[in-house]
C-alpha cells in the first residue's frame, strides 16, 4: 500500500484558493523573529504545519511573498496601499515624495551615473537593433520615455520589462485609432476657430510619380499666441492637377474640418501658374516668400546665365565629388559630415558647399584620379566668398519660415537686406561673385513680388512703421493703405471686426484686432503692436540696420516743455 506524498510548497494562487476557502489545513503564526510593530497586522501561512514563503495581511486578506530576507520592505510597501486601513491623518499621510527622491536631492554625481548608464543603454540599442543615432530625439520618443518611467515608478522591479513592451503589430493595428481620435480632438478644435489663414502646397514623388497634397492652418490663440496645425497630407487623388481641381481638392479638406474659405481668409501658396489661378476667387492669396526667394536661388544654379557661368560650373564640379564620396562609405573619415544638394530642401547648396569647403583639405586622399584632377579645378576662393552670401538666403529663410510668430512684417526688410547685401562690394571681391550678385538683384526685384499686405504688415510693426530704409514714395504709398484700410474697416462698422486708433497712423502703443476679417498668420490686423510684442530674436540680428532710427525722447519733452 503506496503512502501518500504530502506537497511541502505550493504556489501563491494554490494558497489564495485554500484561504478563500478557508481550509482546515491552513494555519497563521508569528515567526520567532518578528519583533517589528508591522507585525502586529501580518501573520506568516502555514499549510499542514508547514511554513510558506507567503504571509498574509489581517486587514485586507491579502496574500504577500515574504521570506525572511525580505524584512519588513513587504509590509511597508503593503501598509501604505492597503485598501483596509483606515485614512491617516494629513500629519502622518505618505507625499509621493516618500518613493523617490526630489530634483532638488539629487546629487550632480548621481545624475553623472544615471547619464552614462542611460548612455550606454542607447548606444548599445542602436548597435544591437541597427537604429538611427537620433533616434533619443523628438517629441515621440520623450512621451514614450515618460510612459516607460511612469510604469517603473509604479511597478519597480516586480513586472518584467518585456511584459510592457508592445508588438508590432499590435502598434501598427492601434496608429487608425489614434489617427481617429486626434482627427475628432482635431474637428472640434476647428469648430472654435473664427479667423484662420491655410498653407497650401503640391508635389510629386519623382520615382512613382505620385502627387501629394499639404494643407496646414494657422490661427491666433490669446494665450499661446500663432498656431500652426496640419490639417492633411496625402496622396492627390483627383484625376488632374488643374486649377479647378485644386481648389476641389483643398475645399474638400476644409470641409472635413468644418471650415471654409471666403474673401476674409488667406491661403500662401507657392509661385505655380494653377495655384493663382485655383485661389483666385473668394479667398485672398499672398505668394511664399520662402518659395519666391529658394527658386531664385535654385535657378542661378541650374539655368544657363552668363552672370552664373562659373558659379554653375563650381556647383556642377562640387556635387559630383560629394556624391562619390558619400555613395564610396568614405565621409566617416572626415571631420565633419558632407551635405549633398537635395532640391527639395531649401538652402541645400549652401549646407554642400560649405561642408564641402570645411573638409577640402582631407578630401584628395579620399578621391580617384578623375575626381581628383576636378578637384584640383575648382576655384577655391569663389568657394570661400560665396559661402557667406549663400548664409545671407538660409538666414533669410529660416526667418520667414518661424511657425511661433508672425513673419509676414519681415517680408520687406528681408528682400531689402539682400538687395542691399548684393550691392555691396569689397575690393577685393572675386569677379564672378560681383556678377552673380548683379543677377540676384535683378532677379530678386523681378521674379519676388510684393502685395499689399507686405507693406500693411511691415507698417504696423514698431521697428518699420516708418520705412525709413525705403525711398519717399514707397512710404507714402504703404501708409496711404494702412489709412485706406482703417478706414474702410471703421466704415464696415461690423460687430465681427472692431479697430481701435488714436491717430491715422499706428503708433508703438496701437493695437489693431479682429475676429474674422484677416487671419491670424497673415498678421494684418492681428497684429498687436506694442513693444512687448516685438519678437525678441529679431533684435541685434541681420535686420537691426534696417530699423526705424530711435527718436530722441529728451529733445520730445524739451519740445514739450517749451510749448
Amino acid at each position: 500500500m503506496s503512502v501518500p506524498v504530502i506537497k511541502k510548497n505550493f504556489d501563491k494562487l494554490e494558497v489564495e484558493n485554500l484561504v478563500k476557502e478557508k481550509d482546515k489545513s491552513l494555519s497563521f503564526v508569528k515567526p520567532s523573529c518578528a519583533t517589528s510593530a508591522h507585525w502586529n497586522k501580518y501573520q506568516q501561512i502555514l499549510v499542514n504545519n508547514i511554513r510558506q514563503k507567503y504571509i498574509i495581511c489581517n486587514d485586507c486578506h491579502s496574500i504577500l511573498t515574504w521570506t525572511p530576507s525580505d524584512g519588513t520592505n513587504v509590509m511597508k510597501k503593503h501598509s501604505i496601499a492597503c485598501s483596509k486601513t483606515k485614512e491617516p491623518s494629513p500629519q502622518t499621510q505618505p507625499r509621493i515624495t516618500s518613493s523617490f527622491k526630489e530634483t532638488s536631492q539629487v546629487t550632480h554625481s548621481q545624475l553623472h551615473f544615471f547619464q552614462q548608464k542611460i548612455l550606454r543603454g542607447a548606444v548599445e540599442m542602436c548597435v544591437l537593433d541597427s537604429r538611427p543615432f537620433n533616434i533619443t530625439h523628438g517629441k515621440g520618443f520623450e512621451e514614450f520615455t515618460k510612459q516607460i518611467f511612469d510604469a517603473g515608478k509604479h511597478f519597480g522591479k516586480m513586472v518584467d520589462v518585456k511584459q510592457l513592451s508592445p508588438h508590432r503589430t499590435t502598434i501598427s493595428r492601434n496608429i487608425d485609432h489614434l489617427y481617429s481620435l486626434y482627427h475628432q480632438q482635431l474637428r472640434d478644435l476647428c469648430k472654435t476657430i473664427s479667423s484662420f489663414s491655410i498653407t497650401v502646397d503640391f508635389w510629386t514623388e519623382d520615382f512613382s510619380g505620385v502627387s501629394f497634397a499639404g494643407v496646414a492652418i494657422h490661427y491666433y490663440q490669446e494665450n499661446k499666441g500663432l498656431v500652426s496645425l496640419i490639417l492633411c497630407c496625402r496622396a492627390y487623388d483627383l484625376t488632374d492637377a488643374t486649377a479647378p481641381n485644386v481648389r476641389l481638392f483643398v475645399d474638400n479638406v476644409l470641409t472635413e474640418f468644418n471650415l471654409k474659405l471666403t474673401d476674409k481668409q488667406y491661403v500662401i501658396t507657392d509661385n505655380e501658374p494653377k495655384m493663382i489661378c485655383a485661389f483666385k476667387a473668394k479667398t485672398i492669396r499672398v505668394g511664399c516668400s520662402c518659395h519666391y526667394l529658394n527658386k531664385v536661388l535654385e535657378k542661378s544654379f541650374i539655368q544657363n546665365d552668363l552672370n552664373c557661368e562659373m558659379v554653375r560650373k563650381l556647383f556642377d564640379t562640387i556635387r559630383p565629388i560629394v556624391t562619390h564620396i558619400i555613395r564610396s562609405h568614405k565621409q566617416a573619415i572626415l571631420t565633419r559630415r558632407l551635405q549633398l544638394y537635395c532640391k527639395t530642401r531649401w538652402s541645400s547648396i549652401y549646407s554642400m558647399f560649405f561642408t564641402f569647403n570645411e573638409n577640402f583639405s582631407d578630401l584628395p586622399t579620399l578621391l580617384d584620379n578623375n575626381h581628383r584632377q576636378s578637384l584640383d579645378t575648382i576655384d577655391q576662393e569663389l568657394l570661400r566668398q560665396l559661402i557667406p552670401f549663400l548664409k545671407l538666403f538660409l538666414d533669410m529663410t529660416e526667418r520667414l519660415s518661424n511657425e511661433q510668430q508672425p513673419t509676414l512684417h519681415l517680408v520687406l526688410p528681408c528682400r531689402q537686406k539682400l538687395i542691399q547685401v548684393a550691392k555691396t562690394s569689397s575690393s577685393n571681391e572675386h569677379p564672378d561673385l560681383a556678377k552673380f550678385k548683379n543677377y540676384f538683384i535683378q532677379h530678386i526685384e523681378n521674379d519676388w513680388p510684393i502685395q499689399d499686405e507686405h507693406f500693411i504688415a511691415t507698417v504696423l510693426h514698431p521697428q518699420f512703421k516708418q520705412l525709413e530704409i525705403f525711398s519717399k514714395k514707397i512710404r507714402r504709398y504703404a501708409h496711404d493703405l494702412v489709412k485706406s484700410k482703417i478706414r474702410n474697416d471703421l466704415t464696415m462698422s461690423s460687430s465681427s471686426s472692431t479697430i481701435t486708433t488714436s491717430t491715422n497712423t499706428p503708433s508703438s502703443s496701437s493695437t489693431i484686432t479682429t475676429s474674422t476679417n484677416t487671419p491670424s498668420s497673415s498678421t494684418i490686423t492681428t497684429l498687436t503692436t506694442t513693444p512687448s510684442s516685438i519678437n525678441r530674436s529679431d533684435q541685434d540680428d541681420l535686420l537691426s540696420s534696417l530699423y526705424d532710427t530711435p527718436k530722441d525722447t529728451n529733445k520730445k519733452k524739451m519740445n514739450l516743455k517749451c510749448i
